[in-house]
């Protein structure tokens, strides 16, 4: 569902599928920045997780690199969670 919401429109924003809890260390992790944005970036972000670069010729990612973007963001919110409840 991931990939072909992306593939549809590739700026959807990632807020679509998952919250602001979630997409705020999305955020940080891909773009190692420090300051937030006020809007959710784009779907794309899960599958640069994995290392899609997102460039204007590379096309759409395949299948394997959002899922696998995925599986990597929720690990990385287990460990936000964790980190929070400190």
């Amino acid at each position: 569902m991931l990939t072909l919401i992306a593939r549809i429109d590739s700026e959807i924003p990632c807020n679509t599928l998952i919250d602001k809890q979630h997409w705020m260390p999305l955020y940080l992790e891909v773009h190692k920045n420090k300051k937030l944005p006020k809007r959710a970036p784009k779907m794309g972000c899960i599958a640069m997780l994995e290392g899609f670069l997102g460039r204007a010729g590379d096309g759409s990612p395949r299948i394997t690199t959002p899922w696998r973007g995925w599986i990597r963001l929720n690990d990385i919110l287990r460990g936000w969670v964790l980190a929070q409840s400190i």
